[in-house]
């Protein structure tokens, strides 16, 4: 369309060329317009008032042709237009019209009222079935005690007799033998089974599928069906439930209209495919359902989110797939294992049956103690009495760490107690002394008083100790245990405990010792009768009691390695003697010998003798598996790389300073930009064990590595010569060295980019770029980027990686017919995207839609901020700031907004976060191009107007474009408030102006 309007000079001059070409007044556009307004018909279902728009714009264009079209002939062509159905209507509004005439406005009003009835009869007919379909039979009774229902037919074909099934009769009239009582229950439930329709609970409904596929297919214990018409979550089986609560909770009703009731409620907690654990809350229990349902509405309601797509469905939360699944003929399903009461430390579990085992099988009372004074949840059950073998006599058998005997302590006061093993009595005197320094440390007050038996071990050394620190000691008259009964008594309970404890986790008697410390935690725990309730431990400390660590004796139990000690790679080992223990312990070792063999030959360190005042540095061996990408057959192989713990270097006294340039983005596209301009070779060069160049000029000293300290030398430390990975001054070192060498061979320094190094040759030149251990080699001579690479490998360890294809996640592609080049991120993009669970988004057009107005206002508070700060809000901006750097300008300003808000992040900038993820999923293949314009800067500049709601300042943003390719780009809040756009503009246009020529 565009090519002919091109040369219209005025809107006017515009308009009528369309005007013209799309609306001319022919008769053939006339006719088609008629015959389109005649043939039109309605269609029962649509809109009414979407049908008179269409009508109606028919007559309209042939006004604007200067044809109009009669009022009763449109009227009549819109009556002509009705079905069959609207008949009624027709006759009415016929008879109605004055002298045979009827007008549009006439028409329009009847359609559009005779539409809101129709709607209004059938909400009034679909509320009747259902009341009628709710209300089923009654419970009233007739004179001979049988039910009748009077919400059905009353006729005879519709009685069904509960004796024998057959029609036409009730049960008290069967001619049939009555049937066992409770066998025609189970008779009644099975026919249940067969056809489930509906849960009814007052005005709640769940309606469930009653297709063949439901029923065809076998229903596991760890399948549940993800159903969108449920109203709640159901069950029918009762040990999926973590806490229980029985009553009447509503009826089901089946397909042939019996019923049975919804006899239990809970939550339920689960395992997904996935490993995820979440909890089902207010699941219902009905014992005649025959699959487990979960509700979609249910897990809206918590904040999940469901999708459905392609045959598969996925539940995640804030970003997090939870649980995923297929779809399986009509059902969607969900393989999920409830769990019951083995949830980890960090779920809510009340189950009454776990906390009495972690409590060691405390008492019903005690733990309805522990409830009121809500320590515990309520619980209402106590699980029934184990049936436990108990041994008879003493336990006599050495624990693991070969005590034979044990010893209490008990506070009078408070009733709290301690108890030490023991190897033999002789310790008692030892372990006294131990607890009495213990006890008075705690509380600040003296030890006072202390009655015992009359054994030997209480005697001699005991009653000297009392003595010298003024302790009373009684003791008991020999054989009268009933003297010190508070202790007899708390022995006789802790020896229960642990046979109890021993015989439930099926431990051998070898662990009492460990059932004993357990024992003693635990009554600690638990409430006292003498002390009205509560609790030995917060009695004796003054403080709040904390039950969150116990556990079931004898569990299993997984030990927690932390971030900061986790490998990559399982199988690696995390020091020198796992490696030298481990299967691969010769490859370990080799590897090792590799190492040291590089350090040798690199003259990294030198024996010396330690100076008086000086340290030496600690060190370990690093190991990885690391997988030989460039071989022709990928395969594992194991690397050893010794480290320094660099964490013990001083400031002042081992390094002065540790700063190291790196090469700048922008640097990287301006030479991309004049290599596809120059039609230039790019070739990539890779750093072998980079830090080891540097040379150091500091004495820094280091212990000898582990394994291969030199014979006879022991007493001697390393003298490092050379840098070290781990040294706080490695990076600045091997920046150092090369750039020392790269001078030395007549290669000279951008002054604005430390790391961008160029040479003439002539006509020719070669420009290098350094990151790190990453090099970026550019030149018009192949000869010259050869003989650059092998003067480069004379001092360095370097692979050669041949054109360059990616560097810093960055992928370059070329045509070298077109002189083109182009750089993206689409595979970066693509992983984050699927870091965060936006693979599947919906795309949109622009970076960050206009109806986005953050601020910080709308920064959630309380339980809101919670849930928010389990968002990966920072990592979201993080991830988008990387390739907002590389090579999206286009996202620099709604990265640079959402940005804003890292502290304390809410729904609506997490909304706009999810908005430049769906951007990208649209665009992760846009990319930037050099080589379609003059190898010429140049640069735009503009801002906007105090668009920032909190501080009403104003934002600045510029690019500046280098070979047809953008090369440098930035969006910033202005530092000050502009008085006007003008003032705006001017700001931007100094801060641009200061970058790049100041």
């Amino acid at each position: 369309m565009a090519h002919h309007v091109s040369t219209e000079c005025s809107a006017y001059s515009l308009w009528n060329k369309l005007e013209g070409l799309y609306e001319r007044k022919t008769i053939g556009n006339k006719a088609f317009l008629i015959r389109k307004l005649v043939n039109l018909k309605y269609k029962d279902g649509t809109s009414i008032p979407e049908y008179l728009n269409e009508m109606q714009s028919i007559p309209n264009q042939l006004s604007s042709m200067k044809m109009s079209l009669d009022d009763e002939l449109q009227a009549l062509l819109l009556f002509s237009s009705l079905p069959e159905s609207w008949e009624t209507l027709e006759v009415s509004l016929s008879n109605s019209a004055p002298d045979g005439i009827v007008t549009m406005s006439q028409v329009t009003s009847s359609l559009l009222n005779e539409e809101l009835r129709r709607k209004n009869s059938a909400t009034q007919i679909n509320s009747q079935a259902l009341v009628l379909e709710n209300r089923g039979r009654s419970k009233s009774k007739d004179r001979s005690g049988s039910h009748v229902g009077r919400s059905k037919s009353r006729s005879r074909k519709n009685i069904v007799c509960y004796n024998c099934g057959e029609k036409r009769h009730y049960k008290n009239q069967c001619k049939q033998p009555k049937k066992n009582k409770k066998r025609g229950k189970e008779v009644e439930h099975t026919k249940s089974k067969d056809n489930i329709t509906a849960i009814v609970q007052g005005s709640d409904y769940l309606i469930l599928s009653t297709s063949n596929d439901i029923f065809s297919c076998v229903c596991q214990d760890l399948e549940w069906i993800i159903d969108t018409s449920a109203s709640y979550h159901a069950t029918p089986q009762r040990e999926f439930f973590a806490t229980y609560s029985s009553g009447n909770f509503g009826v089901v009703k089946m397909g042939n209209y019996d019923t049975t009731n919804i006899i239990g409620m809970r939550d339920i907690y689960i395992k997904t495919n996935l490993g995820c654990k979440f909890v089902l809350k207010d699941v219902r229990y009905v014992i005649d359902l025959r699959l487990n349902l979960i509700s979609v509405g249910r897990l809206y309601d918590e904040d999940f989110d469901v999708r459905f797509h392609k045959g598969q469905w996925k539940l995640s939360k804030s970003s997090l797939i939870v649980a995923n699944g297929k779809k399986y003929h009509t059902l969607y399903r969900l393989q999920a294992k409830a769990c019951g009461e083995q949830l980890d430390t960090t779920e809510k579990d009340f189950s009454i049956e776990l906390w009495h085992r972690r409590l060691r099988h405390m008492s019903e009372k005690g733990l309805q103690e522990l409830s009121k004074r809500e320590v515990l949840p309520y619980l209402r059950d106590v699980c029934g009495p184990l049936r436990i073998k108990t041994p008879g006599g003493s336990v006599n058998v050495p624990s693991i760490s070969g005590a034979l005997y044990f010893i209490t302590f008990i506070d009078d006061f408070s009733r709290k107690f301690w108890a030490y093993a023991l190897k033999t009595k002789v310790q008692v005197i030892n372990v006294f002394k131990e607890f009495h320094v213990r006890v008075e440390r705690e509380t600040e007050r003296q030890l006072k008083c202390i009655r015992s038996d009359n054994g030997g071990e209480y005697t001699g050394l005991f009653n000297d100790y009392c003595r010298s620190h003024d302790i009373q000691h009684e003791l008991t008259v020999p054989g009268t245990s009933q003297h010190n009964v508070i202790a007899e008594r708390t022995n006789r309970t802790i020896m229960e405990k642990i046979r109890c404890m021993l015989s439930q986790a099926k431990l051998p008697k070898r662990f009492w010792d460990e059932a004993l410390r357990t024992a003693v935690d635990v009554i600690n725990l638990s409430p006292c009768t003498t002390l009205n309730g509560d609790v030995a431990e917060h009695v004796w400390s003054e403080k709040d009691v904390s039950y969150r660590h116990l556990r079931v004796f004898g569990c299993r139990v997984f030990a927690h390695v932390p971030n900061n000690e986790r490998s990559k790679l399982d199988g690696e080992p995390e020091s020198y003697q796992e490696a030298v223990e481990s299967e691969q312990k010769k490859k370990w070792f080799i590897a090792m010998q590799e190492e040291m063999d590089s350090l040798q030959k690199n003259r990294t360190y030198d024996l010396v003798q330690l100076l008086e005042g000086s340290k030496a540095l600690k060190n370990k061996c690093v190991f990885r598996l690391k997988t030989q990408e460039y071989c022709s057959q990928p395969k594992l192989e194991e690397q050893a790389r010794l480290v320094v713990k660099g964490f013990g270097q001083k400031k002042g006294i081992d390094f002065e300073e540790i700063f190291s340039p790196i090469v700048k983005m922008s640097s990287i596209r301006v030479a991309l930009g004049i290599a596809a301009n120059l039609d230039l070779e790019i070739e990539q060069l890779d750093v072998k064990r980079t830090f080891l160049h540097g040379d150091l000029e500091e004495k820094i000293y280091m212990e000898q590595p582990e394994g291969f300290k030199v014979k006879c030398k022991e007493n001697l430390v390393c003298k490092l010569k050379k840098s070290l990975y781990g040294l706080k001054l490695a990076p600045r070192q091997w920046y150092k060295k090369f750039d020392s060498f790269m001078i030395e061979n007549e290669y000279k320094r951008i002054a604005l980019d430390h790391c961008v190094y160029i040479k003439r040759f002539g006509e020719n030149f070669i420009i290098l770029l350094l990151y790190v251990d990453d090099m970026l080699i550019l030149g018009k001579d192949m000869s010259m980027i050869y003989r650059l690479k092998k003067d480069l490998s004379e001092p360095f360890a370097m692979k050669d990686m041949r054109p360059a294809k990616q560097i810093l996640g960055m992928q370059i592609s070329r045509d070298r017919r077109k002189r083109k080049i182009w750089l993206s991120q689409e595979k970066y993009i693509e992983k984050v995207l699927d870091r965060f669970s936006m693979s599947n988004a919906k795309p949109v057009g622009s970076p960050l839609a206009g109806h986005f107005k953050l601020c910080s206002d709308q920064s959630p508070s309380s339980d809101e901020k919670e849930k928010m700060q389990k968002v990966p809000y920072a990592s979201a901006v993080g991830s988008l700031m990387y390739a907002m750097v590389c090579t999206r300008p286009d996202v620099a300003y709604a990265v640079g907004v959402t940005s804003r808000f890292l502290t304390n992040p809410g729904k609506e900038h997490w909304a706009a976060m999810k908005w430049i993820f769906r951007y990208l999923r649209g665009s992760s293949k846009i990319c930037l191009s050099f080589g379609g314009g003059p190898p010429v800067l140049t640069g735009y500049t503009d801002a906007d107007m105090i668009r920032d709601i909190d501080t009403r300042k104003s934002t600045s943003g510029f690019v500046l474009i280098f070979a047809g390719g953008a090369v440098s780009w930035q969006s910033r809040l202005q530092r000050c408030i502009a008085l006007s756009t003008t003032n705006a503009e001017y700001i931007v246009l100094q801060r641009f102006a200061k970058k790049y020529y100041g």
